[in-house]
């Protein structure tokens, strides 16, 4: 089912908060919309000072603000620095789903990188290359972990086709 296609706030809510956690494409997209909505000063300090809705919690605020500046600054996220995003950000599906426009494509099998500028492209591809590395180092096939990991794989390849195409690889 497509994002657009979602009727109630509680079923949209519950559809980012798979996402956040599945795809680093939408993780990556909703970390820097949280950063880019913080206030300057939270922001600089990589900290939250306001009780204003918006933003990290005081726990993620550190780690969070730093992905965010990473992932604009273009540099590769670790495989430990991926997992701990897929981990802390569905919880910020409630803030993301009242900024309205889903991150990425809304749907998850089918990214859209031809709107994108290569700089953004090129965070993604890196950011899929290291959880690709990360499923191959992982031990065991569980159900879900399997299903993370083919969507991985399928991401990595528009991303790959899309950046060869570009002539960026």
């Amino acid at each position: 089912m497509k994002y657009a296609d979602i009727k109630t706030k509680k079923d949209k809510v519950a559809h980012i908060r798979v996402q956040l956690g599945t795809s680093i494409a939408w993780a990556s997209k909703g970390v820097i919309r949280i950063f880019e909505n913080q206030t300057a000063d939270e922001q600089n300090v990589e900290d939250t000072h306001e009780s204003n809705g918006i933003g990290f919690t005081g726990v993620d605020a550190n780690i969070l603000t730093s992905f965010a500046k990473q992932i604009l600054k273009g540099r590769t996220m670790s495989v430990k620095q991926t997992a701990i995003l897929l981990k802390k950000m569905p919880k910020y599906a409630v803030q993301l789903e009242r900024m309205t426009t889903p991150p990425a494509s809304s749907d998850p099998t089918a990214l859209n990188l031809k709107a994108i500028d290569d700089e953004e492209l090129l965070t993604i591809f890196h950011s899929l290359q290291g959880s690709i590395q990360y499923f191959e180092a992982a031990e065991g096939n569980y159900t879900k972990e399997t299903d993370a990991r083919n969507k991985c794989y399928k991401e990595f390849n528009q991303a790959v086709k899309e950046a060869e195409r570009r002539g960026l690889l």
